[in-house]
């Protein structure tokens, strides 16, 4: 069984990159490697937009999709045998600070997989067929298998986690992060 992977934000903060970041395009959602040539992700700093736990936590998200992982949760789904991410060095300004921190990383997740039960989930189309919001979330596990993280491609803003990764993040005390079954997600980022 295949997760939603959220903000929880009684812990955590949505973040915007800094001005002077040298990537502000919207790459985060494609499910593919980014071209060094095309794209200068060598300075990326994220500014916390509202108060949250202390120290950081584990996990963020900015409004263009990208997460943002502390070196722990890297290492975790590293060992954890996921494979399917690149990092980019990010630094996290605090809410209320002015010092970016090292030791956080903007990730990537290589792989989009078409995997909604379009019979059995209640969703809506945009006029141009896709999918444009979702209040049932059902997931062909058969489609999905064992693929240990990935973004949906009907809808690139979520992010998929197998069980196993999941009992392995909660396992470490990862923080920031929920994980959440698709019948109970509530469409946007949380629970029902």
């Amino acid at each position: 069984m295949h997760y939603v992977l959220c903000a929880d934000f009684s812990m955590t903060t949505s973040s915007v990159l800094s001005d002077d970041s040298t990537c502000q395009e919207p790459v985060w959602q494609r499910g593919e490697r980014l071209d060094p040539d095309e794209y200068d992700l060598s300075r990326l700093v994220f500014i916390s937009e509202t108060e949250h736990m202390h120290p950081f936590p584990d996990f963020s998200r900015d409004g263009h999709g990208c997460l943002v992982f502390s070196e722990r949760l890297k290492q975790v789904l590293a060992n954890g045998g996921i494979d399917n991410i690149d990092y980019y060095p990010a630094s996290i300004v605090e809410y209320g600070e002015t010092r970016p921190q090292p030791g956080y990383y903007a990730a990537n997740i290589i792989g989009l997989i078409q995997c909604v039960d379009r019979n059995a989930a209640d969703f809506e189309l945009d006029e141009d067929g896709d999918i444009e919001s979702i209040e049932e979330l059902v997931i062909d596990e058969l489609i999905a298998d064992d693929r240990l993280i990935f973004r949906l491609e009907e809808a690139p803003r979520i992010v998929l986690i197998h069980e196993r990764i999941k009992k392995t993040i909660e396992d470490a005390g990862i923080t920031g992060l929920q994980m959440i079954r698709p019948d109970e997600w509530d469409g946007f980022d949380g629970p029902k």
